[in-house]
């Protein structure tokens, strides 16, 4: 069964008020490029979609399936 990790977002609220502290940050790193398209869109994606149609990857290692 798998448990849910104290690091793992369980809202889209939580990763879009991180995401904006990212914005922020590479804004004034000098990233305002970034800042204003790549973490634009996911914070327009996830404000938009939620985790609803989110990639779930699963994988295991080679020793387990050996």
């Amino acid at each position: 069964m798998l448990k849910e990790e104290k690091i793992s977002y369980k809202f889209p609220a939580e990763l879009i008020k991180d995401l904006y502290l990212l914005q922020q940050g590479l804004i004034v790193y000098g990233a305002s490029e970034i800042a204003y398209s790549d973490v634009k869109d996911a914070i327009r994606i996830v404000n938009t979609f939620g985790f609803h149609l989110a990639k779930l990857d699963v994988r295991q290692t080679v020793t387990i399936t050996r």
